[in-house]
Order: C-alpha cells, then structure tokens, then sequence
C-alpha cells in the first residue's frame, strides 16, 4: 500500500510521493500554528510589551 522502498509514482513528474506526503504534512503543521498563534494569542501580551 505505501511505497517506502520505490520512488514511483512521482507527484509533479519529479517528487516522491514519500517526500510530497511529509512536505504536505509540513506545510499544514505550519499553517495550524499559524492559525493558532494569530486568532488564540492573548492580545493582553502585545499590550504590555508596548508599554
């Protein structure tokens, strides 16, 4: 089922598909905290550090 000892099938024509799967599970750990870190931040913090 999960192809750790091949290099096909290839996403883009170039990219392994092992290599594509951790790429994608990068980019959306990346954009979660992102999200996290924009709406669940307490804004009380950003006020004292401008004072």
């Amino acid at each position: 089922m999960w192809w750790w000892g091949e290099a096909e099938p290839l996403v883009f024509g170039f990219i392994p598909i092992g290599l594509a799967w951790h790429v994608l599970i990068s980019l959306a750990a990346g954009a979660v905290w992102w999200l996290a870190s924009r709406f669940c931040w307490p804004a009380d913090l950003d006020q004292l550090d401008a004072e």
